[in-house]
């Protein structure tokens, strides 16, 4: 009753204003009736006014509760109601064919693929025909060369597996040698230092002496022959040829002891220490000679062992590359696998053909086509696919199975239906999950081809009785976002005080809301925040 009261207050200001003069023309005609009635009628005179003035007080009253309720703003309200509620989730994408089989170009060696002859990006070509050809020129003089050093190669390997088992025979019987040239050796230098030196020496010193005894034997002949013919006093001729013989003998004698004392000198000086050295050394070279021996007998042959399988590891190599070269010999003429429409390079995950320009350049004549890549791919235009990527807001909402309406980028062409096929669990390094969509369209125009971008509206949710209110009509706690009430309003009686319901809200689609939990069918909602009036009426309460 207090807004009321405060409503009729207002609305009586609101009539004084309005009409003041009528108030002051009424009251001077009343004053002179009251002047000239005779004073004997005073009292029921004044009855009688007392009676209108009552009459114009509810007069008056009415008057302003009429004037409240039209100067009071009318509340806005809406009724809950199901209705029909259709979400959708667009996403862009390409279309894709759903067959298509990739050319590759990956050779097993040779590396220079020169093109000749190429079919243009999107011919259409039947299986079996010929897609590119390349220049075999090179791999022809290559493949030639190889087969030669393969043919020296293999004499090589022969003289090598039959010189082994001669060198394994070789090194063995060297070995041997040296072993007994060793052995002799060393007896000979231990006879050396046990006899035959000191032979030597004994046999130098006997040479000496003999020398010098020979030489006084003939030194004491002559001294008799001397004594003997002179005694005679008369010396033949016959004896001086004898005394000359003699005194030569004995002069060659003395030349003899001569010699020997040098060469003993010589023996003992010279001679006997450089044969010790010669010795020692002849020994030590013996020995060197059959640690050589030795290491040949063991590193030569493994040397030759390792030779061996190296060469014919080299062999088997070369084998290998004429028998790669041999294979890349059949990618010089490259046919199609399959019938179709030519597309260069390959189809990624979002349906784009990311090497089509690049190879648009070197798939020419005399141009150079890349290895190890997918030069083209033969598709078949019929039947489609979709495919595009879903944003993390989105992928909760998407399910295997959900229709899917599909817009190419031509708008004036008809919207296609399709169905989700496949939507990843995991994303991609772009936080988007990839998606496939199955043309279910049976007629596709005949412009639409893979490669081609469009639209597609994914249909999340389709409800027939969702209960949606304007989102005007939803609020939130201050205290808490989270917390949505709306305000219920008796619709029979505007004067009503409003009562807060907490909602549960769903989805949004345009300016509605959808309540799961808190409404029912057939209530009544202010679309105003009802907190202003709730304020007014606790302030009138308090006044």
């Amino acid at each position: 009753m207090p807004r009321v009261a405060t409503a009729l207050a207002w609305a009586l200001l609101a009539t004084l204003l309005a009409q003041p003069a009528t108030l002051r023309a009424d009251d001077k005609p009343k004053e002179a009736a009251a002047d000239a009635k005779p004073s004997a009628d005073a009292k029921p005179d004044a009855d009688a006014q007392q009676g209108d003035a009552k009459k114009d007080g509810d007069k008056k009253d009415s008057e302003r509760a009429s004037s409240d309720e039209k100067a009071k703003p009318k509340r806005k309200t809406h009724t809950v109601a199901g209705k029909k509620m259709t979400v959708e989730v667009s996403v862009d994408g390409k279309f894709v064919a759903n067959e298509g089989v990739e050319v590759e170009l990956r050779p097993e060696s040779w590396s220079s693929f020169e093109v000749k002859t190429v079919v243009p990006h999107g011919a259409t070509v039947n299986k079996g025909d010929v897609l590119i050809r390349f220049d075999d020129k090179d791999l022809e003089e290559a493949i030639d060369d190889l087969e030669i050093e393969q043919r020296l190669a293999e004499l090589s390997l022969i003289k090598t597996e039959q010189e082994l088992p001669r060198l394994e025979k070789t090194l063995a019987m060297a070995l041997t040698d040296a072993q007994q040239f060793s052995e002799r050796s060393l007896e000979d230098y231990q006879n050396y230092q046990d006899k035959e030196r000191d032979l030597v020496v004994r046999s130098t010193d006997m040479r000496l002496k003999n020398s010098k005894q020979f030489l006084q034997y003939e030194l004491d002949e002559l001294e008799q022959l001397e004594k003997m013919y002179k005694a005679d006093d008369l010396t033949e001729e016959t004896e001086e040829l004898i005394l000359a013989r003699q005194r030569a003998t004995v002069e060659q004698a003395k030349f003899s002891v001569e010699i020997a004392e040098y060469l003993h000198d010589m023996a003992l000086s010279t001679d006997l220490p450089r044969s010790d050295v010669d010795l020692q050394e002849s020994l030590d070279r013996v020995k060197l000679s059959l640690e050589r021996a030795q290491m040949a007998a063991e590193l030569d042959l493994s040397a030759a062992r390792y030779q061996l399988e190296q060469e014919r590891a080299r062999r088997a190599k070369s084998l290998e590359k004429h028998s790669k070269l041999i294979a890349d010999r059949g990618l010089m003429e490259i046919k199609a696998p399959a019938s179709g429409v030519v597309y260069y390079g390959e189809c990624d995950e979002d349906g784009d053909w990311g090497d089509l320009n690049t190879l648009k350049g070197k798939l020419l004549e005399h141009e150079k086509a890349p290895t190890d890549s997918v030069l083209m791919t033969i598709v078949q235009t019929r039947p489609l696919g979709f495919v595009a990527g879903v944003g993390e807001k989105f992928r909760p909402d998407i399910a295997k199975g959900q229709p899917v309406k599909l817009q190419p980028a031509f708008e004036p062409a008809d919207p296609l239906k399709g169905r989700v096929s496949q939507v990843d669990s995991v994303p991609d390094g772009s936080s988007e999950f990839g998606l496939e969509v199955e043309v279910a369209s049976d007629k596709l125009p005949e412009w639409l081809m893979p490669g081609m971008s469009g639209k597609a509206k994914i249909t999340v949710l389709e409800k027939k009785d969702a209960l949606l209110v304007p989102k005007a009509a939803v609020h939130s706690e201050d205290d808490d976002e989270d917390a949505r009430y709306v305000w219920l309003v008796d619709a029979d009686d505007s004067n009503a005080k409003p009562k807060k319901q907490a909602v549960k809200v769903g989805r949004t689609k345009g300016d509605d809301v959808q309540i799961v939990d808190g409404l029912e069918e057939g209530d009544v909602i202010s679309l105003d925040d009802e907190k202003d009036s709730e304020k007014d009426d606790e302030k009138d309460s308090d006044d």
